[in-house]
């Protein structure tokens, strides 16, 4: 049966969400919101922390191979200066021994051999010199008429104080045109001082 004051009815009567339970979900949402956007953030800083890290080992190998390569570059540099400076020097031992065994020629002598420390003839005739010594050397006699008693020697000794020269005998007795004698050397290497033998003659 219609009610017939329709219009006295009470309004329909929603039932209505309990406040706490908005609040939760607001909060929940809000978590889930902020645990997504923590994720990337900490994947991104991830990321970049990697990528500093692997530009900067990339770096450092650059600069270990840099400093490799530029010691391989000195060490090479300063053999090749060291070779050409032993070649250098070389080359002036050779010339000067080339000079000294022709003026020995004109002096009346003719170098056979030394003893010690030359390895060949072409290093020095004049034994001792400045670089170098030796106890003995052996010598030809081309003077005419030979030396009638002996073979003297003038030798200059360098040391720190300056230069002295030496005069004395080498040998004793006669010796005959074309004859070998040996030179012994053993008292003046045993001075202390770098020396040459400057000139021979009879005496």
């Amino acid at each position: 049966m219609t009610h017939p004051y329709p219009a006295m009815l009470p309004a329909p009567q929603h039932p209505k969400t309990p406040r706490a339970l908005i609040i939760t979900l607001i909060v929940i949402g809000s978590l889930a919101v902020a645990s997504v956007l923590g994720a990337f953030i900490f994947f991104g800083i991830q990321s970049s922390a990697a990528a500093a890290h692997e530009a900067q080992a990339s770096s450092a190998a650059s600069s270990r191979a840099a400093a490799s390569q530029s010691a391989a570059a000195e060490a090479a540099n300063k053999a090749r200066a060291q070779r050409e400076a032993a070649a250098s020097l070389a080359k002036a031992e050779a010339e000067r021994a080339k000079a000294d065994r022709i003026a020995m020629e004109k002096q009346g002598w003719t170098y056979v051999s030394d003893y010690l420390y030359f390895a060949t003839p072409e290093e020095d005739y004049l034994c001792p010199s400045t670089r170098y010594g030796c106890t003995y050397m052996v010598v030809t006699n081309n003077k005419a008429g030979g030396c009638p008693r002996g073979i003297g020697v003038r030798a200059s000794f360098i040391s720190a104080s300056g230069v002295s020269v030496y005069n004395g005998a080498r040998t004793t007795g006669a010796l005959a045109a074309g004859e070998q004698a040996q030179l012994d050397f053993t008292d003046l290497s045993g001075q202390g001082a770098s020396f040459r033998v400057d000139s021979m003659s009879c005496y």
